[in-house]
């Protein structure tokens, strides 16, 4: 495993989006709040066109993240993605 260091939040997202495309077998991510923004909806893009591609992906959302990306989750589904809500607090 290889680690990398990002010193923005913007370097971290396209550095995670890069690890997202490149996947060859698995994605396992878990974030506390994913905001309806287009960071998000570059991530829950990029989850879905790795699951179509065949690659498993679960994704673990806050359950605060529920009623905002109830459309997208469902579409993620549709495509193969395991999605799961946890609560963090």
């Amino acid at each position: 495993m290889k680690y990398r260091i990002f010193t923005t939040s913007i370097k971290a997202w396209a550095g995670m989006l890069a690890d997202i495309e490149a996947a060859k077998k698995s994605i396992y991510f878990q974030m506390y709040i994913l905001g309806n923004d287009n960071a998000g909806l570059d991530f829950f893009g990029a989850f879905e066109k790795a699951a179509r591609r065949g690659i498993r992906v679960i994704v673990i959302l806050d359950v605060m993240s529920l009623d905002i990306w109830a459309g997208n989750v469902s579409r993620l589904r549709e495509a193969g993605a395991e999605v799961l809500y946890s609560s963090f607090w």
